[in-house]
This record gives structure tokens, sequence and C-alpha cells, in this order.
């Protein structure tokens, strides 16, 4: 198979791999998401605290309501 013909040396699992393929994915979702939403209604909610190692995490959400159904959507 495809994968049994592959040089020795290729890593699927190398970490700049992993990335560049969320990266892919990521993008490919997110235009996704612009289409729904550059036509109607949405709003972005951010929220920020920190934990006992002095670590700040920020939450981010988009909602939007999908134009065909009406559906409010999260993510």
């Amino acid at each position: 198979g495809l994968l049994s013909s592959r040089p020795l040396n290729c890593k699927w699992t190398s970490p700049s791999f992993q990335k560049d393929i969320v990266h892919c994915i990521s993008d490919h979702i997110l235009g996704q998401i612009w289409e729904e939403i550059r036509q109607g209604f949405f709003y972005v909610l951010a929220d920020e605290t920190s934990c006992c190692t002095m670590l700040e995490w920020v939450m981010i959400v988009v909602r939007y309501m999908q134009q065909q159904d009406g559906h409010t959507m999260e993510c």
C-alpha cells in the first residue's frame, strides 16, 4: 500500500506535521463558519481567568444563527 512504500525517515507524527494538519483543518472550518455568519448576526464573547500557577486563560466563543434553519450555533 501507500504507507508501506514511503521512505523510512518519513514522520507522520512529528509535531510540525501535526501542526500543519491542524492549521489546514482550522482554516477550512473557519472558512465555512465565516460563510455562514457574514450575512447574518453574530457576537463574540471573551472571558479571561488566571489559575494558581499564574497562567492566564482566555476563552473566546462565537455565537451565530444559521441562515437556512435559524438554529443558534456556538464555536
